[in-house]
């Protein structure tokens, strides 16, 4: 391309936010034909939209990887509901025993023998 250094001065331009009108108008001033600057533009903001969203989804991915981090930090506490349940099933069951006359009362009674 005939005009690359005022494409690469004119990335640069955009790149400090200076207007793309701005910058097509000062293609015009140095010689560039009119549909080559538009082009020109057009392809330079196509760049910088590209690297835009690249540079967006790196973040997203970065910041999605953090959260995952700070949630494989955080661990969980077992839950005790099982626990009360096996207790309370226990005691079910020898309440039941002891009624039905399987069990006897005088087995849980401590025996000290001398």
């Amino acid at each position: 391309m005939a005009h690359e250094s005022l494409i690469r001065e004119g990335r640069k331009a955009l790149r400090q936010n200076i207007g793309p009108e701005e910058v097509r108008i000062y293609f015009l001033k140095k010689g560039m034909d009119k549909k080559e600057a538009n082009k020109a533009i057009k392809e330079i903001q196509a760049e910088k939209l590209i690297k835009d969203s690249r540079k967006a989804a790196i973040e997203k991915k970065l910041r999605i990887n953090a959260q995952n981090a700070e949630s494989s930090r955080i661990q969980k506490k077992p839950s005790s509901f099982w626990l009360y349940m096996l207790i309370l099933l226990i005691i079910v069951l020898i309440v039941y025993m002891i009624s039905r006359e399987k069990l006897s009362l005088g087995t849980f009674i401590i025996k000290n023998f001398k």
